[in-house]
């Protein structure tokens, strides 16, 4: 339980970061970029970066112990996202992830391949520029740098193509279900990394993992939509209130949410796969629709912008900053995922300027790279310079893809409808 000093304490960050939210925030959209931009600006002011160099006795006020999100906060933050992450599974047009299938397919595998091989050979060739460790076992860091480069960051890409009011068009759909794709298969290489390295995990073990993953998918698509349709008709035939459905929709999310951080899926993607599959109800029933509004509101208009700030607030770019190391990242980053995925998309018939955009999209590490970054760094598996350049990268591409995409995108009225005419 929360003392009086902590309470006051927590609920003063969430003040804070939220008026740093909509004031950035405002002022990067009267720019003319994505409001995320401002977000993720707002958290590295108020990090260690900027905040406590300019005044550490209100840094330290704010952030006792140097402890930047604590993890009452943090819970707080990740249970929106939860929220966030389901209402943008319930926007998807899977319509046009089927009609695009080949699209899909080639942007994510491409979008994986390229940089993690571009990720694991760098390492190998010149393990001494990427700080790898001495041993003779380079192949697991090899394997680590690899995965974490082909990562995307599903949450900032969705925020980003939503602030460009582009998530919902076939372009934006296209996106989102490479990037789902490449999220799952990343995270289950490493999950079975961690699992290697760390536990020295069996390949048994390792394929139970995997299986328990598919599972999970197979189950949520088949019996999980029949057992939310009829939970919803049940409860439908005696109220359609929107407050008691908003309560059993979240409290449905947070059961999936809880079951898939128990078998090692992240609750984003269970919580936007989970969107996905109810989809259909919640446009076709009324009541159901007015709840997907009132989480929407609560969701994009308090708990992403906390969120986002949270990202760049975890971010210093003073300690440990190797500058070689950072443009090696950088460069490896940009090049291996935009490359990857603009060649996928082109093999799957867009044309080379949507192409583009769905590259520079998938180049979006976010928050995502950074819980990887930080996973590993705690198992030893980093060392606190590749760290910072891992967090510097996820930034960086965030911020960035913005403004690419709208810099291409909007300059063609016809890319506002779709990429293929």
């Amino acid at each position: 339980m929360l003392t009086n000093d902590e309470l006051t304490k927590f609920l003063l960050q969430l003040t804070v970061m939220l008026i740093a939210a909509i004031i950035f925030g405002k002022i990067i959209k009267r720019m003319g970029q994505p409001t995320i931009v401002g977000e993720l600006l707002a958290g590295i002011v108020l990090g260690p970066t900027v905040l406590k160099h300019i005044s550490p006795v209100l840094f330290g006020n704010m952030f006792p112990n140097n402890i930047i999100v604590s993890s009452e906060l943090n819970c707080f933050i990740q249970f929106g996202m939860i929220l966030f992450m389901f209402v943008s599974g319930l926007k998807i047009n899977t319509k046009f992830i089927l009609n695009r299938k080949k699209t899909v397919l080639f942007t994510s595998v491409l979008g994986m391949v390229i940089p993690l091989l571009l990720g694991v050979l760098t390492v190998l060739l010149i393990p001494n520029a990427l700080n790898a460790p001495a041993e003779n076992n380079n192949w697991i860091y090899a394997l680590f740098v690899g995965i974490a480069l082909s990562i995307s960051a599903l949450p900032v890409i969705i925020k980003t193509l939503t602030d460009l009011n582009i998530s919902q068009l076939e372009i934006g759909t296209i996106i989102i279900g490479s990037a789902t794709i490449d999220d799952i298969v990343g995270w289950t290489m490493f999950a079975c990394l961690i699992n290697i390295s760390v536990l020295n995990g069996s390949i048994l073990s390792i394929c139970v993992s995997i299986l328990e993953i598919f599972l999970f998918i197979l189950v949520l698509f088949t019996a999980g939509v029949r057992i939310s349709r009829a939970v919803f008709s049940f409860i439908g035939s005696y109220t359609e209130n929107t407050t008691v459905n908003t309560a059993i929709t979240i409290a449905m999310l947070t059961l999936i949410s809880a079951i898939a951080e128990r078998i090692g899926i992240h609750p984003f993607f269970a919580a936007f796969l989970l969107g996905i599959t109810l989809k259909k109800d919640f446009e076709a029933k009324k009541f159901l629709f007015d709840t997907k509004n009132v989480i929407n509101t609560i969701a994009t208009s308090f708990f992403a912008p906390l969120y986002f700030v949270s990202v760049g607030m975890r971010v210093n770019l003073i300690n440990d900053f190797n500058l070689l190391l950072v443009l090696i990242v950088l460069l490896i980053a940009f090049t291996g995922k935009i490359v990857g995925s603009t060649a996928g998309a082109l093999i799957g018939g867009a044309r080379w300027k949507d192409a583009l955009v769905i590259g520079v999209s998938m180049n979006s590490r976010g928050a995502i790279e950074i819980i990887v970054a930080s996973t590993a760094v705690e198992v030893n598996m980093i060392g606190q310079q590749m760290y910072v350049s891992l967090i510097i990268m996820a930034v960086i591409t965030s911020l960035l893809s913005g403004p690419i995409i709208k810099a291409i995108l909007f300059r063609r009225k016809s890319a506002r409808y779709s990429c293929y005419m």
